[in-house]
């Protein structure tokens, strides 16, 4: 048992060999912590370029937008740059755009970011439409057009 013992403590003891490797080990520890708290940058300072507070503008323009579109009744509206079809389009003026769909009811379309789109209501009774699922609703009037424009986030404008 004796014999036990002492081959325990032998086990916890350092020789000479290990006392060396142990010593050479403290400095390089030493510079390494050092090192790892040199010249860092602060984190916690203001980003450059900009003000923090203000909103990022048009970051995904012309990124496509899927909009849902309500319309309180059923008449049938006509929309003008969508991204879906290429199909030559009468805009508010006389400029022709491309994009062309027929549009009843609830449903989604999808345009460009940071474009203009136009939906033209060619019945003979006003259309309140909305994109927020009805929140609020923009008048389309009977026989009017209306242009509409998304910013950068697909909002409409």
């Amino acid at each position: 048992m004796v014999i036990m013992n002492r081959r325990l403590i032998k086990s916890f003891t350092f020789n000479s060999f290990q006392m060396k490797k142990a010593l050479l080990f403290l400095p390089f520890l030493a510079l390494a912590t050092l090192f790892t708290y040199c010249n860092k940058s602060d984190v916690s300072s203001a980003l450059r370029g900009g003000a923090v507070d203000q909103a990022v503008a048009d970051r995904a323009c012309g990124d496509p937008c899927t909009l849902k579109l309500t319309a309180d009744n059923l008449n049938t509206l006509n929309i003008c740059g969508v991204t879906s079809n290429n199909i030559p389009c009468a805009t508010c003026g006389t400029v022709v755009g491309t994009g062309f769909v027929n549009f009843t009811g609830v449903g989604a379309i999808q345009v460009r970011a940071c474009a203009t789109f136009y939906i033209t209501n060619p019945n003979l009774s006003d259309t309140y439409v909305s994109f927020d699922g009805g929140l609020t609703f923009d008048l389309i009037p009977a026989g009017g057009c209306v242009a509409f424009t998304t910013d950068g986030d697909c909002n409409v404008l």
